[in-house]
């Protein structure tokens, strides 16, 4: 229903805007660079879970209709590797490569994100890894492929 689909929508724009602050305030707990350098690991704040459930949600049915094969890809694209759920390393790629947002500073409205797989595994953030990329696919479906 309409109500859901704001409701998710708002999710996603909250979790990318944390993405335009200078330290990506609000998406973990306390203090990223000290979590890097301690190897430590935050706590996620960016989403409750049941707000992690609505956006899987939302993602899974919008994906089911897109087709299973890329093709015409719109230019300029970052290609993005396996991820392992290094948030951290996303973090840092935005933080110098420009961040995926639709206002002003970021580059999603222009820019093609493609992400080849391996979101989640290893890494620390794997379920903040993944409501990253979910949150850029639903604001910006045509330009986030996952």
């Amino acid at each position: 229903d309409n109500s859901a689909l704001a409701e998710v929508a708002a999710i996603a724009r909250k979790v990318l805007q944390t993405l335009a602050s200078s330290h990506f305030e609000g998406l973990l707990a306390g203090n990223i660079a000290a979590a890097a350098e301690d190897d430590g690991v935050a706590a996620f704040t960016a989403a409750s879970p049941a707000q992690l459930r609505a956006v899987c949600g939302a993602a899974v049915r919008l994906m089911e209709q897109e087709e299973m094969v890329i093709m015409n890809l719109q230019a300029p694209v970052k290609v993005f590797g396996a991820l392992h759920g290094q948030l951290l390393d996303l973090l840092s790629h935005f933080k110098w490569q420009g961040v995926p947002t639709m206002g002003l500073e970021g580059d999603l409205m222009y820019t093609t994100y493609l992400f080849l797989g391996d979101y989640s595994d290893r890494g620390s953030y794997s379920l903040e890894v993944l409501l990253v990329l979910l949150c850029m696919k639903l604001i910006n479906p045509q330009r986030v492929v996952l």
